[in-house]
């Protein structure tokens, strides 16, 4: 009897593990042919000139030199180096937003992206003309993939057929800052309930639009408008005369990354304090802080009210002096940083 019942447990066992080997060689199966199938039907791959940009596409037209965009089923890269878009396939931010967050898997389709030109932070080896020549690309998929599957597999994919890519990751130990509280505890209270209001009036809306103002208003503007800024999170940093104006609404979280996009460095957060906080200060930037408005090729927002010091107005605070009045402060760590290493690549072949 015990042996008849153990025999049946090891059918049972065995039937319930080749159920999940099934069930596993049937996901890998579908893996593979995902895989397979992430490539563009047509591709189109031209050298550009920058100062004489190519006629734009119907439909896929982009917004200058080094600009891309994603429409269903088709993707057009606008004069971009080949290092470039070896960035772009392999979701790496452009420029400085990569000191806010490591990668860029957020692109949708429609909008036009300014990504700048890889300056060696990412993607790094090969001959020169990787990163002088520049390509127009214009793709086209089977069926209507997704943003992220053209911009990351598709993309890498067509970069390996037409320029013979072979390429790898390595990682390297960089600087970066912790944001703390000082010695002395935080000297900032987190925001009330009724320090934000939504929804913002449509005469304020409309008015923002007619003026071309976008996204959310921030506390100057808002001071200005005698209204209450929106209850949506924001972070904005923008030149103010000789000096970095920074406004948030939000976590401390918040304010690191803006710290992370002005000073270049990556910043986290390490104050482990949960409160939202809604918050303007000002600071004298050094070398490192070069404007947040100056990270890639593409025109900046139009500015918004209350940026609009003159150049001679008086120098702020530094930047470690402007924390302290906060009761917060800055501390050297290090981080690791993924780049891309091209082991291999030839001229593109013809179309």
């Amino acid at each position: 009897m015990f042996l008849a019942k153990t025999l049946v447990a090891f059918v049972a066992a065995f039937v319930w593990l080749a159920g999940i080997a099934g069930n596993f060689l049937q996901t890998a199966t579908q893996a593979q042919r995902q895989a397979a199938a992430a490539h563009f039907e047509e591709a189109s791959v031209r050298l550009c000139d920058p100062d004489h940009l190519p006629d734009s596409v119907e439909g896929a037209r982009g917004g200058g030199p080094n600009s891309f965009r994603m429409t269903p089923g088709r993707t057009y890269a606008l004069c971009m180096t080949l290092a470039t878009l070896v960035r772009t396939a392999y979701g790496y931010h452009p420029g400085r937003l990569g000191f806010v967050a490591d990668r860029n898997t957020d692109m949708k389709l429609d909008p036009v992206y300014g990504l700048g030109v890889e300056d060696g932070l990412r993607v790094r080896g090969g001959p020169d003309w990787v990163r002088n020549d520049h390509y127009t690309i214009e793709a086209v998929a089977a069926g209507a993939a997704d943003a992220d599957t053209m911009r990351g597999p598709m993309l890498l994919s067509l970069l390996e057929r037409r320029f013979q890519l072979k390429a790898h990751i390595e990682t390297e130990r960089v600087p970066a800052f912790a944001l703390k509280v000082a010695t002395g505890g935080l000297r900032i209270k987190p925001m009330a309930d009724d320090d934000c209001h939504d929804p913002i009036p449509d005469a304020v809306i409309a008015d923002r639009e007619r003026r071309g103002l976008r996204g959310p208003v921030v506390l100057s503007e808002a001071r200005r408008l005698g209204i209450k800024p929106g209850c949506r999170g924001f972070t904005y940093s923008q030149p103010n005369g000789p000096n970095m104006r920074s406004e948030l609404l939000g976590p401390l979280g918040n304010l690191a990354s803006a710290l992370s996009f002005d000073l270049e460095t990556k910043v986290f957060d390490k104050t482990g304090i949960t409160d939202k906080y809604m918050l303007a200060f000002e600071y004298s930037p050094d070398e490192r802080a070069t404007g947040a408005l100056k990270m890639m090729a593409v025109p900046p927002p139009p500015s918004r009210p209350g940026f609009d010091a003159p150049p001679n107005a008086p120098r702020a605070l530094s930047l470690s002096a402007a924390l302290d009045q906060l009761g917060l402060t800055l501390e050297p760590t290090t981080m690791p940083r993924e780049f891309v290493v091209i082991d291999h690549v030839e001229r593109p072949t013809q179309n």
